[in-house]
């Protein structure tokens, strides 16, 4: 998705092209821990960018988790942790793009 403007997470949810879900509770994980959200790290200052993917995880229990993507990052949805991301992530999601 190309922008012209600084989208809310809500705003990509609802203009979004493509739409995945995941139902199969292993793939789910599987997914899950291919994003190598722990090597999310800390910012100084939270991140405000283009957001051009939208991640929403349901944990057990009905907790909902969410990141979102740039060209160049996996960010919280708080923007306050991020990380890069390389080339498997931008030929998994080329959208992102």
């Amino acid at each position: 998705m190309l922008t012209r403007s600084n989208l809310s997470i809500a705003d990509v949810r609802n203009t979004a092209w493509v739409v995945i879900h995941i139902n199969n509770p292993d793939y789910a994980s599987r997914f899950a821990k291919w994003l190598n959200l722990d090597e999310l790290k800390n910012a100084a200052v939270p991140v405000e960018t283009d957001k051009r993917l939208v991640i929403d995880l349901v944990r057990q229990g009905g907790t909902l988790e969410t990141y979102y993507a740039n060209k160049s990052a996996l960010i919280s949805s708080d923007s306050t942790r991020s990380r890069a991301i390389d080339e498997e992530f931008l030929r998994r999601f080329e959208i992102v793009r």
